[in-house]
Formats: structure tokens, sequence, C-alpha cells
């Protein structure tokens, strides 16, 4: 193609905007970076020792051969808002505009990338990895990785479907969107605030995506300071903006040696209330994205910092089919807090231990704004770096930011769900004895916020019998539920429950019964509507239905194998 210069000579066009390389294995990507810093003066400035390192992480978790088109130049709307809202007024010029890395498993010319054909164009949907943007400050800006794409360890993980271009072609994927931090506008408590509302913008339409300028303008309010350039937000502002975006968050403050003089004292104290990692672990296995405050381990005067949980991972033998009675799951589960109910109080017999399907959590999926995203990380070892001196981080505080009319909280529904257990002894222990299951019995239970719409539409499309499904598509459900599930360690790991008890997630904690929708026990049921009286919780129906039936797995989390 040609052009006319200012002469009305024709000079030949080259094209300088887009590149598009394939790699043939990880070992060819420092030398991607080394040729694209020679060829691009801008990206040789911005491409830092700590961006490069982070970009090789990730591509050490991409599938060969990679195909990688390189955009030299980028609009981004986030990092244009953060140009005009304080870069642009610095004296020394920095660039608005960013870089951007494009991954796609397999190879994919040019031509493909640029051809109308519908086959061509869902294959390269179907192999697209995900984008990563470079900004002028050195710092890794929006990124969209498909989890599902990348070699990661067996876990459950919540996404998004997002959309992005690629030579002008419109395509799908799914992700969790991710942001380094620039420390001077957006550090991590923003970065983490603008992760978890670009999700729930991006898939929900009561909520909207966040600018930084946003961020700052909605907790102007709540500062008595200048917020630019930021020193970060408090715990409380971090809720703050949270609720100027229509969410209802909650705040969970974990009490520590380190506190001065009287504190309040944490659930745990309690024999059937959850402790603080246990909610932490209700909230992540609703599929709820959680923004978690950290300390320096043992230095109450240490470093603050921020991540974002947006799943958990399995142990090793999880998924796996049960294998005798007592295997490595059942024994990992001894060592774990248990909770007795026995009615009669006079005999190991009749004993009921509820053990914690949180258990065979190995680790939880975390994004982490100076590494690489999906990082599956235990809450004893929170370390980012593998450098010696690395700061080892312990849990402050987390905020959940809930839906507005979601009013009962994850301890109360557990408190409820384990009171109901107790207090249905007898019809549980006969469910079991059904179920040809001898004494001692030993449950394990899991707990869980969703939607009824999600719920139903499980439980009707699980169903065996037709009654079962005129049961599921006719109760009368909130907006949403607590779901307690509850089976044996066998039927744990066959992905089968032999019960569950469901409660109105939209009332606030009273007296027991005054939330409790149903409790299902194999066979046998009980259901009470809107305007039925507590008494109907008592009131058992018998249905055809199967004594063991399937485990709820449509909760926002997706598995990655």
């Amino acid at each position: 193609m040609n052009k006319i210069n200012e002469k009305n000579e024709l000079i030949d066009f080259e094209p300088q905007m887009l590149e598009t390389v394939t790699l043939d294995c990880e070992n060819d990507f420092g030398g991607f970076l080394q040729i694209v810093s020679e060829t691009d003066s801008e990206m040789k400035n911005i491409l830092s020792p700590v961006i490069e390192e982070g970009l090789k992480e990730l591509v050490k978790l991409m599938p060969f051969p990679l195909t990688i088109v390189y955009d030299r130049y980028y609009v981004d709307s986030i990092y244009r808002d953060e140009y005009y809202s304080f870069f642009s007024k610095k004296h020394f010029g920095i660039s608005r505009n960013t870089k951007r890395l494009i991954f796609i498993k397999n190879t994919h010319g040019q031509k493909e990338l640029l051809s109308d054909d519908e086959e061509i164009h869902d294959r390269i949907e179907n192999d697209l990895i995900g984008m990563v943007v470079i900004k002028p400050t050195q710092t890794l800006g929006r990124t969209l990785i498909d989890p599902f794409k990348l070699k990661l360890p067996s876990c459950y993980v919540r996404t998004t479907k997002f959309e992005m271009s690629v030579y002008g072609k419109i395509y799908s994927l799914n992700a969790f969107p991710f942001s380094g931090q620039d420390s001077e506008v957006m550090t991590c408590a923003e970065v983490n605030i603008w992760q978890i509302m670009e999700y729930f913008g991006n898939r929900y339409k009561n909520y909207r995506t966040i600018l930084p300028s946003e961020m700052f303008e909605s907790v102007m309010d709540t500062s008595d300071v200048r917020l630019l350039p930021s020193d970060g937000l408090t715990v409380e502002q971090e809720s703050h903006v949270f609720m100027k975006c229509g969410l209802a968050p909650k705040i969970y403050y974990k009490r520590s040696e380190y506190d001065d003089g009287e504190f309040m004292k944490s659930y745990e104290q309690y024999r059937r209330a959850p402790n603080f990692e246990e909610i932490l672990h209700f909230y992540v296995e609703s599929g709820i994205p959680v923004l978690i405050n950290l300390r320096e381990k043992g230095n109450k005067e240490g470093d603050n910092h921020c991540i974002t949980c947006i799943g958990h991972a399995l142990k090793e033998n999880i998924g796996k089919n049960y294998i005798g009675e007592r295997d490595d799951f059942l024994s990992r589960m001894q060592t774990t807090k248990k909770y007795l109910i026995d009615n009669d109080d006079k005999t190991e017999y009749n004993r009921l231990n509820l053990i914690g399907s949180w258990v065979n959590c190995s680790g939880y999926v975390i994004l982490e704004d100076h590494s690489s995203p999906y990082q599956i990380k235990s809450l004893d070892d929170l370390k980012f770096s593998e450098k010696e001196n690395a700061i080892e981080y312990e849990i402050e505080s987390f905020v959940v930011p809930l839906y507005k009319h979601v009013f009962m909280a994850a301890e109360d529904a557990y408190e409820i769900a384990v009171d109901l257990l107790d207090r249905s002894y007898y019809g549980v222990v006969e469910g079991l004895n059904r179920n040809g299951l001898n004494p001692p019995y030993e449950f394990v239970i899991r707990l869980f916020l969703t939607t009824s719409k999600s719920y139903k539409n499980f439980r009707i499309n699980s169903a065996v019998t037709e009654n079962e499904k005129v049961f599921y598509s006719q109760i009368a459900l909130p907006k949403f539920i607590w779901v307690c599930e509850y089976g044996t360690s066998k039927t744990y790991m066959n992905h089968k429950i032999l019960g569950e008890i469901v409660l109105d997630a939209t009332s606030a904690k009273h007296h027991i019964f005054e939330s409790v929708i149903s409790v299902r026990n194999g066979d046998s049921v009980t259901y009470r509507g809107p305007a039925d009286p507590n008494s109907y919780v008592h009131l058992r129906r018998k249905l055809p239905m199967e004594k063991e039936f399937a485990m709820y797995e449509e909760n926002n989390l997706k598995r990655i194998c």
C-alpha cells in the first residue's frame, strides 16, 4: 500500500503499530522482549526488571506454541483516566498511551487474524489466552487472562466474560481483571477495589465499573487530607467505596496478640460458631471476591498490603473417587475442628461429628499486584516473592462486597444450620440409617451463599424423578439463599450429599426457625412457604426422591482441572 508525501511522491507504507510473532518455547520469550525493546524506544524505557519478571512468570503458565500480538499504541481507558487526573500535570512529560501484549495459544498469522471467516474467528477465540497492558509508569495495567487456559493446579476460581479486540476483530474470554499498582494513583487498595468492581460491572447489570478518578471522588468526604498522590485507603474507606458503588459490604477484623487493651472476643469462643478463617472460606466458597487486608507478620507497625481472593484450591486427592473407609481425605479431616452432637448425652454410639469441607482446601486463589495473577497461597504462608528478605504477611481484616439485600451474615447462617442439625438429630440419624450407614456418624458440611435462580436451575436439572423436578420448580425462594449441605466423607468425595438446609439470606438472624425455608434429608423434606407458620418447618413431606443427590456446583466457581 502506498501513500503520498508533501512532495506528492509515492512512498511505501510500513506497518508499525501491530506485530505478530509465534514462540516455540518459554525460553524464546526473553528474546522476544529484547527485540521489542530494541525496536521500540518507548517500550525500552518502561520495561522495568519487575515487569519483565512478572511477564516471564505469567508466560511460564501458558501453553506453546504461543502467538503474541504486540500492540505499540493502545488506548487504555483506565490509564487515560489516571493520566488526566494526575500524570498529565507533571512537569516532566509522560506518555498517555500504553503498550499491549495479546497471547494466543498455537500458531496464528496475521492473515488469520484479519480473516472474516467465522470458523477461523471461533478457532482464534478458543485459543485466546488474554492480554496484558503495560503502562508508561513502568507497571502492569489492565490485564485479562483466562485461567482455564493456563497450567494451574486443580482449583475453583471465579471469572466472568469480557470482550477484547485483536486486529479490529472482537473476541470473548473468561477472566478476572487484574492490575499492578503504580504507588502514585493506584496503590494496592485502589487496585483491588478496581479489580472487584470491574468484575461486578461486567457481570451484573446492577453495577458498573469504576474509574480511578471516581474512586477518589467517592471517598473525598471521608478524608481530611489530599488523596493524590495516594497513600492508600483505610479499611473503612475501602468499604465506603463499595457502598458508593451500590454494594452492601461487611468488614471482618481479625484480633491478634498485637492488639492493645481490651478487644472484642472472636466467634471462636463459641462451640458452634465459625472462626475468622472459616468465615472467609464461606464467602469464597460462595463465589464472592473478597478484599483481604494484610499486615507484616509479627510487626504491628509493619507494612500494609491488599490482595483479592477469588477462589480456592483442592488437596491432591479431592475429586477422585473415594477408596476405602480411611483414605487420606478422611485422615486429614480428623485433624480439623469437630462439633459434637449427642442428644442422648450417653454414649459414643449416637455421636454425630460435624466436619467442615474446608479442611480440604490447600490454598486460595489470590490476585497480588506485584506478582502474576491466579497465585495459589495458603493463608499461613502469604509471601509474594522468592527473595530472602521478602515480607511475610498475615491477614488483619477482610471486606466482603455483598448484594444490598443480603442481610444474613455467613457466621449467622452457619450457627443456624448447626443448630438445626442438632435439633433434627434423630431425623438425620434416621436418614443415615436408611442409607445403610452405621454409627459413629461423621458428617462433612459445606456452607455457601447463592441465588435462588441458580439453585433452582441446578436442582431441577439434576433431579431424577418428576416429583422432585416439580417440587424444586414450585418452591418459593428469595433472591439469595444460604445453603448448608451435609453428607459423609464417602458421598462428599463422590460429589454427592445426603441432605441440605436452605435459609433465607434476605432475613436477619432472629429465632432459628424464622429464616428456615427447607430441610431435605434424603427422600424426606420439610418446607415452609412465605405465608406458612414456623411450625411448617417440622412438617415432613415424603417425596419419591433419591436418598443421595448431587452436590451443588453452580455457585459461580468453576473448576480448573
